[in-house]
């Protein structure tokens, strides 16, 4: 989702000479104790702070923005949002999703009104989608936890669910190198949670098929969306002693996933 968005607004055109997405791993590395001076030369251009501003603080992260960008014409620019966002006290914590730009803000003078009025209406999108993300996410938990327990041998879908909180992306490919079985067991594993509802096939080339959680799935266009009514979420069932355990567990290898895989816990989008 924020690699979509970021294409989105940044207009990228495609070249076959260079990677327009080769930043993003730079970005994400930022991630993990971005709690510093704003003005920091690591987004790509020095921020001076100004003592004399008594405004708004979200407004002053978006001069900073600016300034950026005058300088970084590249993707950069517009990732640096999030991590101003959180420097500067707007958010307490990195919100990645809240990534936004504006070509006027790489001309050399303060931003209009028009300019923050289109900026802040692309932040609060982005703050909506993040929180329906999100719901989803724990939509998409209580639904594994159902659905593995209804599961006579689970094996590893427990692991997979778990996996999927934090990187909704899946592949045979993928689930091979990082569960250390074969590609032909990663792809049956990958068919089980889809019967189960866990994922949805969104390209389907024998050992190249690709899978996603329902909400990005549909989200992305690769699904229609439900249609009619929506249906009632089922009742919690956490005082049934079995399922307590498998959310146990369930949370235990969420846990044991971030701390081997701490790139990998992004604030979604």
């Amino acid at each position: 989702m924020i690699l979509l968005k970021c294409s989105l607004f940044c207009r990228l055109t495609i070249s076959t000479l260079d990677d327009p997405f080769e930043g993003f791993a730079r970005w994400r590395d930022q991630f993990d104790g971005n709690a510093r001076r704003h003005w920091r030369e690591d987004l790509g251009a020095r921020v001076l702070p100004d003592p004399t501003y008594a405004g708004p603080v979200l407004l002053r992260a978006l001069e900073a923005l600016r300034q950026i960008s005058i300088v970084d014409y590249s993707v950069d620019a517009w990732l640096a949002l999030p991590l101003l966002l959180q420097r500067m006290g707007v958010t307490t914590v990195l919100l990645s999703c809240l990534v936004a730009g504006e070509k006027r803000l790489r001309f050399d003078q303060p931003a209009d009104e028009a300019v923050l009025r289109r900026l802040l209406k692309a932040l609060a999108e982005a703050a909506a989608t993040g929180l329906d993300r999100v719901d989803a996410i724990e939509r998409d938990r209580l639904r594994a936890a159902r659905a593995i327990l209804a599961i006579a041998r689970p094996g590893a879908l427990a692991r997979l669910a778990a996996r999927l909180q934090a990187r909704p992306v899946a592949s045979p490919q993928a689930i091979s190198a990082e569960f250390g079985i074969s590609i032909s067991g990663a792809g049956k594993l990958l068919v089980r949670a889809a019967e189960a509802g866990l994922v949805r096939e969104v390209r389907g080339k024998q050992a190249w098929k690709l899978y996603l959680t329902p909400d990005l799935a549909v989200a992305f266009g690769f699904v229609a969306p439900p249609r009619g009514r929506p249906r009632a979420d089922p009742p919690p069932l956490l005082h049934d002693r079995p399922l307590a355990a498998m959310l146990q567990a369930f949370d235990a290898d969420m846990a044991a996933f971030d701390r081997a895989h701490p790139s990998a816990n992004l604030v979604i989008d």
